[in-house]
């Protein structure tokens, strides 16, 4: 996955690095939610998640503490 500036917002080409497979364009303030949804999508299909950034993967974003309760599934 690329993301690329555009007038009006972003564009997210998908793309093996030698074709582009889709172009999805969209305004910034869609862009966590669309990768939330891919990241969710990549991991129950078992597909390696390398092309999201780490702070997104769900180990990046949990900090468990004894005084902070626990994590809810």
């Amino acid at each position: 996955m690329h993301f690329q500036k555009a007038d009006y917002g972003l564009t997210i080409v998908f793309t093996d690095d030698s074709q582009t497979d889709a172009v999805m364009p969209m305004v910034e303030a869609n862009l966590r939610a669309v990768l939330d949804i891919l990241l969710d999508l990549y991991a129950k299909a078992n597909w390696p998640t390398e092309p999201f950034p780490e702070w997104m993967k769900p180990e990046a974003t949990v900090t468990l503490s004894s005084a902070q309760g626990h994590r809810l599934t």
